[in-house]
């Protein structure tokens, strides 16, 4: 599993943890963007209950974490997280970049997460990930999600809606499949001697009210999945459109989608120093390795520690930022720092092992 939160203006924390009920019997690889910049790739290997833990200073940009699923997992590819808008005091913030990339996908569960927009027209076609530059490039062999959307904006109710969709020759029809439909359907297929293949949803009794009468009830969507066919060369195109009938009027045509299959990596060395590792795989609880800190929550802004053998103890905050360390601790210690309200974070590293402790000043 992984998640991310924003601790404080500029900073994210990231993690990613072997949830699952196993050790993994291979490294994997993960990932860290920002905005669309690769920061970090690395390995890891993470044990039963084991995390590990980043942090990012954002200056503003999207922070993604993908982290590739263990081979064979029977619904995911990568397991992510995004934290957007987690940007200094009246400084710029960027958006849009979480449909730039693929989302986890499940069986039992789906997240969209789709701009805000002012006029659009409600007959439309998306397609996600949304992909880089103009031409909306993705990753070969990218998995894309397609979204049509309809509403009713004629001045009565529709009995009746079917929609058409035209698939593009370079997905592998073979690959469908159905996602979320607003109301009950009949789906057909059919593919013609030309190769082209074409979905039809049929909205039955449908009773689609207005949108001038019932503006909500006046909506309709269709979700669904398809895969690109294999061995298509860099720069394969697809594109798709869909025609909507609304009972016997002329059919209302979305717009047309665009989907680029390539190579693409954007990269900047100076941001690479923006990742910071704060958790070493396979850390383990203070107390395990025999160290206590106190009092936490902190009361008058002082934090004790107590280590049974030497270690050391670095304390960030909640930037990131190195505020106290010291090595080869023994016994019991009162830090010489004055500590202010918020969270921190306390390394440490003694012969029994590692941990990460989250620390509450009030």
């Amino acid at each position: 599993m992984a998640k991310g939160i924003c601790l404080s203006p500029g900073s994210v924390r990231l993690t990613l943890k072997n949830a699952g009920t196993g050790n993994m019997t291979d490294s994997t690889g993960y990932r860290v963007y920002l905005d669309s910049i690769l920061v970090s790739d690395k390995k890891l290997k993470l044990l039963e209950g084991d995390s590990l833990m980043v942090q990012v200073q954002t200056g503003g940009k999207t922070v993604r974490l993908e982290a590739d699923q263990v081979a064979f997992h029977p619904t995911q590819l990568l397991v992510i997280a995004t934290v957007e808008a987690c940007g200094l005091p009246n400084a710029n913030v960027s958006t849009g970049f979480v449909n730039k990339f693929p989302q986890p996908q499940s069986v039992n569960s789906k997240t969209h997460c789709l701009p805000i927009l002012g006029a659009y027209d409600p007959n439309d076609k998306q397609a996600f990930p949304t992909g880089f530059t103009a031409n909306r490039i993705v990753k070969p062999g990218t998995e894309m999600e397609y979204l049509v959307r309809f509403q009713n904006t004629g001045n009565d109710t529709a009995f009746t809606v079917y929609v058409i969709d035209s698939l593009d020759q370079n997905l592998n029809v073979e690959s469908f499949e159905m996602g979320a439909v607003s109301h009950s359907y009949q789906l057909s297929m059919q593919t013609m001697k030309s190769g082209k293949t074409f979905l039809r949803w049929q909205f039955n009794n449908i009773l689609l009210p207005d949108s001038t009468t019932n503006e909500p009830k006046s909506n309709g969507f269709i979700q669904f999945r398809i895969s690109p066919k294999a061995g298509l060369t860099l720069g394969s195109q697809v594109r798709n459109y869909a025609d909507i009938y609304f009972d016997f009027n002329p059919p209302i045509v979305t717009n047309q989608t665009l989907t680029t299959f390539n190579n693409i990596v954007y990269t900047n060395p100076a941001l690479n120093n923006n990742v910071q590792i704060i958790t070493s795989i396979g850390a383990k609880t203070a107390s395990q390795i025999g160290v206590k800190l106190y009092p936490n929550p902190v009361t008058q802004n002082q934090l004790t520690a107590s280590f049974d053998k030497p270690g050391t103890l670095i304390l960030y905050d909640a930037q990131g930022r190195v505020v106290y360390q010291k090595e080869r601790i023994e016994g019991t210690e009162t830090l010489p720092i004055t500590l202010h309200s918020g969270f921190y974070m306390a390394r440490i590293r003694t012969e029994k092992g590692n941990s990460v402790e989250k620390i509450l000043v009030r």
